[in-house]
């Protein structure tokens, strides 16, 4: 079996971002040394955000040049050996600050198109994603010749309104999106929600000015995140076993998620309600344990699309993606890879 893999590099967006070395670095240099039992590849979704931020700060503070040099030297380790380097937004960090070696973050600009929608400025998405692929190319040419940015991985998934960032993928030669997670409705939280429930649910499709809505002569690419439907009886045993043998799995996280902002404490008529209903979720190791990852495999197609965190990875992730490798004789490629496979931009 093949299956395309994409990971979001980046760090947590809570109030505890965690660092550098535990959510980046050392997890994906693990990763990768796995990957290179069956010379798999995997696509790098690098948020980009952060490191330019970084860069702004970096000359009045050591501790983030250190990791702006740390990021640098990772990337071009991964993209050297042959690892699929893509763009990754998560814009809050551009009010974000670095005070007392830790981030005070600010979430007004969480969604991209925040950017024109907060300050009704318009040409300010084009201008900040220009400097991004900037960014990304710079860095990346010096390995990779001929390297250009062609693919993109909203933060939060937060793609729409499309309409508003049509203009600049045009302008920049983006033309493949990978944010949808057909069948997934997350909360309705202004900030954070998203509700994808009745997109296309195909390996790929093209579209205009909405992913909703395929078009055969769409000039942009939608390559979804492979997402499993679970019933009801297999969620109850899930969240059983989740509660019970693996009660510890996301124990001493390096960093917290964004529960703060828009947590609502939940009844045990809600708990209950979520153990006994049938749900929709992304493939991915996230979070998951053996059990849950097996039957994400047997319910998924050949190159679905796997998505990971490196800031979520456990020893336990990296024994199961050896496992997949070692001895279910797995090939994890990148997206650039499938793109070309599917001959999708030909």
């Amino acid at each position: 079996m093949t299956i395309v893999l994409t990971l979001d590099y980046e760090l947590f967006l809570g109030e505890q971002t965690g660092n550098v070395d535990d959510c980046m670095i050392e997890p994906v240099r693990e990763l990768a040394s796995i990957l290179k039992l069956n010379d798999s590849k995997m696509t790098i979704f690098w948020d980009i955000s952060h490191y330019m931020r970084l860069q702004e700060l970096a000359p009045g503070n050591k501790k983030c040049r250190n990791d702006l040099e740390k990021i640098k030297e990772s990337i071009l380790s991964l993209a050297g050996a042959g690892h699929d380097i893509q763009m990754h937004i998560h814009s809050h960090w551009i009010n974000s600050d670095f005070v007392n070696d830790s981030w005070v973050l600010n979430y007004d600009f969480f969604r991209l198109h925040n950017l024109e929608l907060k300050t009704a400025k318009k040409g300010v998405i084009l201008d900040y994603l220009q400097k991004a692929v900037f960014t990304m190319e710079e860095v990346i040419k010096p390995v990779i010749p001929g390297y250009k940015v062609t693919m993109f991985r909203a933060g939060g998934y937060l793609l729409e309104p499309f309409e508003l960032l049509i203009d600049a993928f045009k302008e920049l030669g983006i033309r493949i999106d990978s944010s949808i997670l057909p069948g997934i409705t997350y909360n309705n939280h202004e900030l954070t929600g998203f509700d994808y429930k009745n997109y296309p649910q195909k390996p790929y499709y093209r579209f205009n000015n909405s992913p909703k809505t395929e078009d055969i002569n769409g000039y942009f690419y939608e390559i979804p995140v492979t997402t499993v439907k679970i019933p009801a009886w297999k969620n109850f045993i899930f969240r059983i076993q989740r509660k019970t043998v693996y009660r510890n799995l996301n124990k001493n996280l390096p960093g917290s998620s964004m529960n703060h902002v828009y947590y609502k404490k939940l009844t045990l008529l809600d708990r209950l309600f979520l153990m006994l209903k049938p749900v929709t979720v992304q493939f991915t190791l996230d979070s998951n344990f053996t059990g849950q990852v097996k039957y994400f495999l047997k319910k998924s197609p050949e190159y679905s699309v796997m998505i990971v965190h490196s800031k979520l990875f456990r020893q336990l992730h990296f024994q199961i993606m050896k496992k997949l490798i070692t001895q279910q004789n797995i090939k994890f490629i990148s997206l650039k890879d499938y793109v070309c496979k599917e001959q999708i931009l030909e």
